[in-house]
């Protein structure tokens, strides 16, 4: 029984072989491929090393990627089987384009799957697959003009279902959701909510329309949908606030919603909000004034009324193993002493905190672990096999507004999970707090990379919470003059080029840092760390730290130069300084 990661890894290789192909079954080749892309993409998040690298983009992505790897061999009766999470028109024009492709070993290259690169993990398969160096730069400006021609052509709308029942005056939404999904929140929704007691889904309250999402407007209307608890969403960001929305280009620095100022922002605000979380949890006095023990959640009062997050770590990792882990005692370590220290801390972590995909709260069990998936036979019975393919879409239903408790914890949002095994409901609501996620001990990197950094923090280390633009998160701590990284989802210490092995090509990693409350003093640009001198800037740009390529290489997939990044940067530490002086001078 191979690892999900080897099944990808064998069947690719088959895909990519014209003496493999020829003895494979076309039908059984796509069945087997639809139901791995779709059995662990719904629960997984693209970005695990489960899925091989350079499958880990969306499902538009993805599909191309697979489809490029038949295409050349594939016979109308085969694309016949193509049933991949595309839209009609992308797959038409995915067709065309194989159809009308001189070269049966050329693969489409797209600037949304960039999934192939020279000197990578990629090179077990066929050389075929790999696009030359000077036809990637000649082609790149080429590719992005093609990006932006389909971006206006085709992403700017997207479905929108409403549910309308003018009896019970209810009336729900489904934004870039299938239909199924949607009537299976549907369902939920009406049976548990007790606004809707008594009523009874009908099909056909249904509507579906394409809505323009680019505008102000839009946005605005599905926000205030998100706020009532009356959407269920695929995606957060049109729901966003982002800097740029309100503001004017004054300084003659270009912008663009969504780009790398306004996320810069929005990241600077969530370190901001750790150390507000953290000096909340510290102040039990505060606790008292506000909320009686009786109202007062119970992961709260687990960390609060217990020693604050010390006092938390000491019960359960131990007393003597987090007296090696406090800066007092690990600064007098060798090198090699403190790293053991921390790898044993790391693996405690992954084992008390578990990486969450989409685990059944009911019965326990998760798509992502059942790779044993059973492929209907080829008895030419489409309509069979599209009512398969729908029901092996996912168990991720959608994104929804958190309930007041979860919003307690500060969650950002909730994400809905319908079993693939029972049919059970399952929500996983994203904490933004620690005594939330140490409560229910789920979690993904965005909370598990704050929770270590609050660990750090707790213990005395001067440390730094990392984002990757390539949708990962973690921590770094310093170590006499050098910043160690931690990973508190691989249980890695100092194994910076970790990502770069998982075929990432990362754009931009940036560390922020916020002082120790009894070490802030006058905020600056850079804070001094008294006991070596070293200067910790709040914000600062990493990524050539966690990737072996050089920085022309790495400017050359950025959109912004170095000028903009480096203003960008500075505005931002601006006001980080005021929140961060906000919160621990008070």
């Amino acid at each position: 029984r191979f690892t999900l990661k080897s099944q990808w890894t064998l069947l690719l290789i088959a895909l990519s072989s014209p003496l493999s192909i020829r003895a494979i079954p076309f039908s059984t080749v796509f069945r087997r491929t639809t139901s791995l892309l779709k059995r662990p993409l719904f629960g997984m998040h693209q970005y695990d090393e489960r899925i091989p690298w350079f499958l880990r983009k969306s499902p538009t992505s993805i599909t191309e990627t697979v489809y490029s790897l038949l295409g050349g061999f594939a016979t109308d009766s085969v694309r016949r089987h193509c049933k991949f999470s595309l839209s009609s028109a992308l797959y038409e024009e995915t067709i065309s384009k194989t159809k009308q492709s001189e070269d049966v070993h050329h693969v489409h290259h797209s600037p949304e799957s960039a999934h192939l690169q020279r000197g990578s993990a990629a090179a077990i398969l066929p050389s075929y697959l790999h696009q030359q160096d000077d036809k990637k730069k000649d082609k790149h400006h080429h590719d992005n003009n093609d990006s932006k021609k389909k971006h206006t052509l085709s992403s700017h709308t997207s479905l929108l279902h409403t549910y309308n029942d003018t009896r019970h005056n209810i009336t729900l939404s489904g934004f870039n959701v299938s239909k199924r999904k949607f009537s299976a929140f549907l369902n939920h929704t009406l049976a548990t909510n007790p606004l809707y007691s008594g009523c009874i889904f009908n099909a056909s309250y249904i509507t579906t329309k394409n809505i323009v999402v680019d505008s102000m407007e839009t946005r605005h209307e599905l926000r205030n949908l998100w706020k009532q608890q009356r959407l269920l969403t695929d995606r957060t960001e049109m729901l966003a606030i982002y800097k740029s929305d309100d503001q004017h280009d004054d300084v003659g620095i270009s912008q663009k919603r969504g780009g790398f100022s306004d996320l810069l922002h929005i990241y600077a605000d969530r370190l901001s909000a750790i150390i507000q979380d953290e000096d909340e949890d510290e102040d039990e006095e505060c606790h008292k004034r506000e909320l009686s023990s009786e109202t007062m959640s119970t992961p709260i009062l687990e960390i609060v009324h217990g020693g604050g997050l010390l006092g938390w770590f000491q019960r359960e990792y131990g007393k003597e193993e987090t007296n090696k882990l406090l800066f007092e005692n690990i600064q007098n370590m060798s090198t090699s002493e403190q790293y053991q220290v921390f790898q044993h801390f790391l693996e405690w972590f992954r084992l008390r905190f578990p990486y969450y995909y989409d685990k059944c709260d009911a019965c326990g069990a998760s798509a992502k672990d059942d790779v044993d998936i059973e492929c209907i036979q080829d008895d030419g019975n489409d309509d069979a096999k599209k009512e398969h393919d729908e029901e092996q879409e996912g168990t991720f239903l959608g994104y929804i507004y958190p309930t007041d408790e979860e919003l307690r914890g500060k969650a950002s949002r909730t994400e809905i999970y319908q079993c693939h095994k029972c049919g059970s409901f399952t929500r996983f609501p994203r904490y933004n707090a620690a005594s939330f996620v140490i409560h229910h001990e789920r979690g993904r990197c965005g909370e598990y990379s704050m929770l270590l950094y609050r660990i750090l923090r707790a213990t005395g280390h001067t440390c730094r919470w990392i984002v990757d633009w390539a949708d990962h998160v973690w921590a770094e701590v310093l170590l006499g003059d050098r910043w160690i990284h931690l990973d508190p989802c691989e249980a890695a210490v100092d194994k910076p080029l970790l990502y770069e092995e998982w075929g990432k090509q990362q754009t931009y990693i940036v560390a922020f840092h916020a002082p120790l409350a009894n070490n802030a003093g006058s905020f600056d640009k850079c804070i001094v760390h008294s006991e070596k001198g070293t200067s910790v800037p709040l914000i600062e740009d990493v990524t050539l730290r966690y990737t072996s390529c050089n920085a022309e290489e790495l400017q050359q997939r950025r959109d912004e130069s170095n000028e903009e990044l480096r203003d960008f940067v500075d505005q931002t530490i601006v006001e980080l300084q005021e929140k961060l002086a906000r919160v621990l001078n008070k």
